[in-house]
């Protein structure tokens, strides 16, 4: 249900604001979890909302050292030759020291024209050397969120969960909504609908 006595505000947004943006039509997370559940956590924290790791993941090819090639990231040939794709099994996803691997978040984002979010690590995950990297979410941007994976460690493989927590997502309300968004800026959006994994375009 609406809150018909909420009043948008710029700033950092609260539960409060994540909420009112995520019930009717075009709800900016979806399917939104109005509280926290799982372990790591996902779901609506008090200032911002935990997203959940999705199945699908691409790992680089290992090098056989039959091979040399410089990735371009302009090039999709070099993309398809770099990436393979793979689906979890058991709900796991084992990221081996040093990998890194692209995978994706299980809610689909749909972005206020004034609202944009930074997505950060969760700490369970940054305490075991996995870094969580992806690029802001702008005004006016759809789609699956694609997670850049980093295992830090020089030593360990660390093992993923899918459905449970995996980034953290924290939502700021610009004072005066921008005159271009992502779905109408002079470049074109390459990445905007993007329905899983996506690699570099």
């Amino acid at each position: 249900m609406i809150d018909e006595t909420y009043i948008a505000k710029p700033g950092r947004l609260s539960d409060r604001d994540i909420t009112y943006l995520c019930v009717g039509e075009n709800p900016m997370i979806s399917p939104f979890s109005a509280k926290q559940a799982g372990k790591p956590s996902f779901g609506l924290s008090s200032s911002g909302y935990d997203f959940r790791l999705g199945a699908i993941y691409y790992r680089q090819k290992e090098y056989t050292g039959e091979y040399y090639r410089t990735i371009d990231p302009l090039s999709k040939e070099d993309q398809s030759f770099a990436w393979e794709r793979y689906e979890a099994e058991n709900n796991e996803i084992i990221i081996y020291a040093g990998e890194c691997i692209l995978t994706e978040t299980m809610e689909t984002i749909n972005m206020p024209d004034d609202v944009v979010s930074t997505v950060l690590g969760k700490s369970t995950y940054a305490r075991n050397n996995i870094i969580v990297n992806a690029t802001p979410l702008e005004s006016g941007w759809r789609g699956i969120v694609t997670l850049e994976l980093h295992n830090c460690s020089n030593e360990f493989p660390v093992k993923l969960r899918v459905g449970q927590g995996i980034a953290q997502a924290i939502f700021d309300r610009m004072a005066n909504p921008p005159a271009r968004t992502y779905s109408n800026r002079e470049v074109d959006g390459k990445y905007q609908d993007q329905v899983g994994v996506t690699t570099s375009k």
